[in-house]
């Protein structure tokens, strides 16, 4: 399971309020986020989720899926997105 000392960096705690979903906002702290890891010299990033519902959406904003994990016993799946390129 988690963690996975050979990832690095990670994306986390990237959440938008209900009330302000569906607007574009995950999207760009995403693009916001790339960007200044790109600047900072990272080629690639990782994330974990624990909802399988939102991989779809991670994938149509170009991350990955890398593996299934665990944290503290529950399920995850990780995904990377290339940002170096």
């Amino acid at each position: 399971g988690l963690p996975l000392p050979d990832l690095f960096p990670w994306l986390g705690s990237l959440c938008v309020s209900e009330s302000y979903r569906r607007r574009g906002i995950g999207k760009l702290l995403d693009q916001v986020l790339k960007e200044k890891a790109k600047k900072m010299g990272f080629k690639k990033l990782y994330l974990s989720t624990f909802d399988d519902k939102l991989i779809a959406w991670y994938e149509s904003i170009g991350w990955h899926f890398l593996q299934k994990s665990s944290y503290n016993n529950i399920p995850v799946t990780v995904m990377y997105s290339d940002i170096g390129y």
